[in-house]
């Protein structure tokens, strides 16, 4: 089972926001999901990349995988304030019509 997260590049970070998208993501995880896909540009993406390391972290045993998802090898050639390869267990590339 495969989680996605793609979303927008600015968001208004509140308690209730982060609380709502970690329900979600602990529902996804005991429904069987150990694989999330994360986007890269945006506060949203940096929010839910938060969550799922700070949950892969205190659920030990868990093998949760985070995935970079870029639609496209260049893009990865930019500096991303958002990307560093060594924090993701695993990239892919979507296809256009993704």
């Amino acid at each position: 089972m495969i989680c996605s997260f793609f979303g927008h590049r600015t968001i208004e970070k509140t308690e209730a926001l982060v609380e709502a998208t970690e329900r979600e993501i602990k529902k996804a995880i005991e429904a069987g999901c150990r694989t999330f896909y994360i986007g890269g540009f945006g506060g949203f993406d940096a929010m839910c990349y938060e969550i799922v390391t700070r949950l892969k972290e205190e659920k030990y045993g868990l093998n949760i995988q985070r995935v970079y998802c870029v639609p496209q090898e260049r893009y990865l050639r930019k500096k991303s304030r958002y990307f560093d390869p060594e924090e993701y267990e695993d990239i892919i590339y979507l296809t256009l019509s993704f």
